[in-house]
């Protein structure tokens, strides 16, 4: 099962984690993390969906092209009385929140936030300066192969 722990995250996205769980907090959203380091084998059942297995698709990455399968990923659900609620109108305060987490940085690489659907949050990538190396990414991709 995939990590829900911002401990398995790069550190650089585990702050900025923190940092968008606490603007939630304040603008009186609750948000539960349903998803951070994913290994390779884990990308790749949730790649199969809707491709080889039943269902609908809920991913374009395969294994190894997730930010996930690096912990520069994580995924995010807003809460109701502690309920998940995946049809919830609240998808883009919390991107909006995700975007102010970066504190309005823009060298970052690739996505800063992205709204995947209505019924996924998604944040890759956060604070990541252009051009700056990852030294966990081949220690992490070592362990997830």
């Amino acid at each position: 099962m995939p990590s829900r722990k911002l401990e398995d995250l790069h550190p650089l996205v585990v702050e900025k984690a923190g940092r968008l769980i606490e603007l939630a907090r304040v603008a009186g959203i609750e948000i539960l993390v349903t998803s951070t380091l994913r290994t390779f084998d884990e990308q790749a059942e949730l790649f199969a969906i809707g491709r080889t297995k039943p269902g609908d698709i809920v991913t374009n990455a395969k294994a190894g092209e997730s930010w996930h399968n690096f912990g520069l990923a994580f995924d995010v659900v807003p809460l109701v009385n502690g309920k998940a609620i995946w049809d919830s109108p609240f998808w883009n305060r919390i991107g909006d929140l995700g975007k102010q987490a970066e504190d309005g940085e823009t060298d970052d690489e690739a996505v800063g936030t992205r709204i995947i659907s209505e019924a996924e949050c998604r944040f890759e990538c956060l604070a990541l300066p252009r051009g700056q190396p990852l030294p966990q990414l081949q220690h992490r991709r070592a362990q997830l192969m």
